[in-house]
């Protein structure tokens, strides 16, 4: 895989690529990941966006997607950010990215589906976007920023 495959053009030049260590560690705490997500960690870690991000919904509602989580100084690290969520790892849900407003996305390793947890309801309200991480990178949208 490389950057042209993913689309990702609109990725920031400063990106830090997950080690295999990180993605043991990882896996040890949530099972097994699948590997078109190894692979995209493995390339981009965590990362934002060179413009506005969005996921696309099939049925018409619009997500905003800040940056991705990894290893980055300007992103947050993974296992950090589910220490954040207890209630995420005993469920076996890896969060992957988040809006900026306390809500995040999240991937099930064992089924593979990627969903957005809104926390700004109560109780929160899980939506899901993809059945893959790959369909969930398909409805990504980046619109530049205005230079």
């Amino acid at each position: 895989m490389n950057q042209d495959d993913m689309r990702f053009e609109a990725i920031k030049d400063d990106y830090f690529p997950v080690s295999i260590e990180q993605i043991s560690r990882i896996e040890a705490r949530v099972g097994s990941l699948p590997s078109y997500y190894v692979e995209f960690i493995s390339t981009f870690g965590g990362c934002g966006f060179s413009g506005e991000a969005v996921i696309n919904h099939p049925d018409g509602e619009k997500f905003p997607i800040f940056t991705f989580f990894g290893r980055s100084e300007d992103s947050q690290d993974i296992c950090e950010v589910l220490d954040s969520y207890p209630d995420l790892e005993s469920d076996k849900k890896l969060p992957i990215a988040d809006d900026m407003m306390g809500n995040i996305f999240v991937l099930d390793p064992h089924n593979g589906h990627v969903f957005f947890i809104d926390y700004t309801q109560k109780p929160a309200a899980a939506y899901r976007l993809a059945k893959s991480f790959s369909e969930f990178l398909e409805i990504l949208e980046v619109t530049p920023f205005d230079e």
